[in-house]
């Protein structure tokens, strides 16, 4: 899975790979990341681990940016979900 997809109850989530993509981050460091602010994911019906991404605080540990950079990736994120559930 490339895209970000929206879990009905609690928000949008990706893999680790296309979080690491996305962010250009090493996917070791989203894991120690991860284990560091014991973030947890949930698992697609693949068993893929998927990791919230637009919850702040891990926008916040994973870039660095500022709440209102944040707030404008996530309203990016939720264009192109909108986007992609349009051509459906």
């Amino acid at each position: 899975m490339t895209k970000p997809i929206r879990h009905p109850e609690s928000g949008v989530y990706m893999t680790l790979e296309a979080l690491s993509r996305e962010s250009s981050i090493s996917i070791s460091a989203i894991r120690k990341a991860l284990r560091e602010h014991r973030v947890e994911g949930i698992k697609d019906s693949e068993g893929r681990w998927l990791i919230p991404t637009d919850a702040p605080l891990a926008h916040t540990w994973l870039t660095g940016e500022t709440p209102d950079a944040l707030l404008q990736r996530l309203v990016s994120i939720e264009r192109r979900l909108e986007r992609l559930e349009n051509k459906q």
